[in-house]
């Protein structure tokens, strides 16, 4: 069936009063032709002065591009408000489809009648409709690794973030090869186009076969030569793109092992984290530090009671120029 703004604000207006007690705002909903949702329900977030985070301006888009039923599309609104009432609510859920998630869901289907599950299964014909068939250049990074795996990276087309992407993954020691090239062949448009640090594994046969006639971005370190034009890097700007100063937990454990952890720049993250661990009993001694090193840019960023081992001699020889910080359990102070 056809989606419209109107149809969906109708029947949000008539699920609202029939699921959740009429309690949800009214939201302004978007539709978009996009290959990577059927619905989702957006907001943005700021950190209030407790420390905690608010969710506010929320909106529900809707996709476009694949033909659903009358009840796949009540569903898909439906599966959007549970979220938009989480979110709006601030609950605290365990993960996107946590355990609140899956209680409102499990009992909205079975009051109601409902089919709504966690995920949709697009069918084989629905999943080439989700293809974007248009041709775009994509800048592909190629990764060939020690156990001999390949990955696949598409990046934006922007020299900064090429080249702190390219450094980053070059500095991962499972790393033996990155080529780079640029490509406006649509079996890249199936792949996510960010600058993280990642890859998805394919397989270097097919992937060749698609780079064939491409053009080979070339890198010296200093500049990029792409279709034979020579661009030169400016070192500020790479530094700011790959440069972030980070907050950095150094865990000395009880077994020999020294753990690390990368946590956001907010002074409660920082002390509940710090509290917290310290009352662990495999925990000797958390050290807190300030670094702009880019080692660290390869470990997640969250305040999660969670750590990663790495070798203490690494570990010490990246924060030699970093800022130490102390923390007497009520505040963080720079040394």
């Amino acid at each position: 069936m056809k989606i419209t703004i109107s149809y969906i604000e109708q029947k949000f207006k008539e699920f609202n009063l029939q699921m959740f007690a009429g309690k949800l705002p009214s939201i302004p909903v978007e539709l978009s032709d996009v290959k990577s949702f059927l619905g989702v329900c957006v907001s943005k977030s700021r950190t209030l002065p407790n420390g905690e985070i608010e969710h506010y301006d929320f909106r529900l888009r809707f996709n476009t591009r694949i033909d659903l039923s009358e009840q796949e599309v009540e569903d898909t609104i439906i599966h959007e408000m549970i979220h938009y009432y989480i979110g709006i609510n601030n609950l605290k859920d365990t993960s996107s489809h946590g355990s609140i998630f899956k209680h409102l869901m499990n009992s909205i289907n079975e009051k109601h009648g409902r089919h709504i599950s966690i995920s949709y299964k697009a069918t084989e014909e629905e999943k080439e409709k989700l293809i974007d068939k248009k041709q775009h250049w994509h800048v592909v990074a190629i990764v060939s690794f020690k156990d001999s795996k390949t990955g696949l990276k598409v990046l934006p087309k922007n020299i900064p973030q090429i080249i702190n992407y390219y450094n980053q993954i070059e500095g991962n020691t499972n790393v033996t090869k990155i080529e780079l090239y640029i490509s406006n062949n649509i079996y890249f448009n199936s792949f996510p186009n960010s600058a993280a640090i990642n890859v998805t594994y394919v397989d270097y046969k097919e992937v060749s076969g698609y780079l064939k006639e491409t053009d080979k971005i070339e890198y010296n370190g200093t500049q990029i030569i792409l279709h034979g034009k020579t661009y030169k890097i400016e070192p500020n700007k790479v530094k700011s793109a790959s440069q972030k100063y980070h907050v950095i937990a150094v865990l000395s454990l009880s077994n020999g092992k020294t753990g690390i952890k990368v946590l956001p720049k907010t002074n409660n993250t920082i002390l509940k984290y710090y509290i917290e661990m310290s009352k662990r009993q495999e925990v000797n001694r958390i050290n807190l530090y300030m670094s702009n090193n880019e080692y660290f840019n390869k470990y997640p960023n969250s305040g999660s009671l969670t750590y990663h081992y790495d070798d203490k001699l690494v570990i010490n020889t990246h924060l030699k120029d970093a800022e130490h910080l102390k923390c007497d359990g009520q505040s963080i102070v720079k040394e």
